[in-house]
């Protein structure tokens, strides 16, 4: 089969990406596979590469096209999925800039055309059908996976970054990622752990005025993770933290279980469940501190919930979101 993917990035950085390179990397292997780049870019940047695009799509000639990670307005001649990883810019009002809420108007229009929809998780399902009124029968769930390069790793090959009992987290700053919150729970704990901050700097000034509360010997700020290190840095964490106020998916809670490291997120986010379903939740700061101190203390605990996490996170691979994702594709072609 022939199938043109269409994305703006491919990589190791958000799970987005990540799905991109998966799909590409294993469908490659069995089918004719185009893969179409559009990169960064604002809204008039971006309409104007889809102009560009418009032109390799047309030359591509498949049996289908796939929209792994949008932005692409363009609707082929041809068969056309479009995965959702989440629903989070469509559930607010339309921008009033004129060509920001044209982009929008098109690239929903676009959605609804589809013959088929693909949905990371349940949440985006459901968000999509309400918030888009999308055809419940157009849309499959399929979750992403994790990678084999993420496992626990004897303690000779860990590098620890401080003697003291570690609090990881992994991710950009962004407002809806709620760093803030876990600085400042640790903030009242900073003499008996070590804090670190990995990831994308994306967003970072959000979380300076927080970590001024914190002496700069008891935290780490790392920048960018290489995809060979992230294995290495969960597994330098002895528990990890997602303090997360909506995710689409949530690809770093399964991530750090397979690496064996216990997670806790809040209990009130909208994090899909299938995602979140082995993590320790907890309602507020004061309750994280509680879980964070309970867990140093309590090692037959955080060997539980690390096997428990562990075991869970086996069930999400990339094998099978191929495979589910070619089900789709012989689905829509017939």
């Amino acid at each position: 089969m022939k199938i043109t993917l269409l994305s703006s990035r491919a990589g190791y950085g958000l799970g987005a990406q990540r799905y991109t390179l998966e799909l590409w990397k294993q469908l490659n292997a069995r089918h004719d596979i185009s893969l179409i780049l559009s990169g960064k870019g604002g809204r008039i940047e971006t309409l104007y590469k889809n102009s560009l695009i418009v032109l390799k799509i047309l030359k591509s000639k498949s049996h289908i096209y796939h929209v792994l990670l949008p932005p692409f307005v363009y609707r082929p001649g041809k068969p056309l999925v479009i995965t959702f990883h989440d629903a989070n810019s469509h559930l607010g009002p339309l921008s009033s800039n004129l060509l920001t809420r044209t982009y929008t108007l098109l690239a929903l229009k676009l959605i609804k055309d589809a013959e088929a929809v693909i949905a990371v998780s349940s949440q985006t399902s459901k968000e999509i059908e309400k918030y888009l009124e999308i055809d419940r029968s157009t849309i499959y769930v399929i979750p992403l996976g994790v990678s084999k390069e993420f496992r626990p790793l004897p303690k000779h090959e860990i590098a620890r970054f401080n003697k003291k009992f570690t609090v990881g987290y992994l991710g950009n700053y962004d407002r809806r990622k709620n760093v803030s919150s876990l600085i400042r729970a640790f903030s009242k704990i900073q003499g008996e752990c070590f804090l670190v901050l990995a990831g994308n700097p994306l967003g970072i000034s959000n979380i300076l005025p927080a970590l001024k509360s914190i002496d700069p010997e008891n935290y780490k700020v790392l920048g960018f993770i290489p995809e060979k290190d992230l294995c290495k840095i969960y597994n330098a964490f002895d528990v990890f933290v997602y303090p997360s106020s909506y995710e689409g998916f949530g690809l770093p809670i399964l991530e750090s279980q397979r690496c064996g490291i216990p997670t806790i997120i809040y209990k009130w986010p909208r994090i899909p469940e299938e995602v979140s379903q082995k993590c320790l939740k907890v309602e507020d700061e004061r309750e994280l501190i509680g879980k964070i101190l309970e867990l140093k203390e309590n090692i037959s605990l955080r060997k539980r919930v690390a096997e428990e996490g562990y075991n869970y996170s086996m069930n999400f691979t990339w094998e099978r979101t191929v495979r589910e994702t070619e089900k789709v594709y012989l689905e829509v072609v017939g």
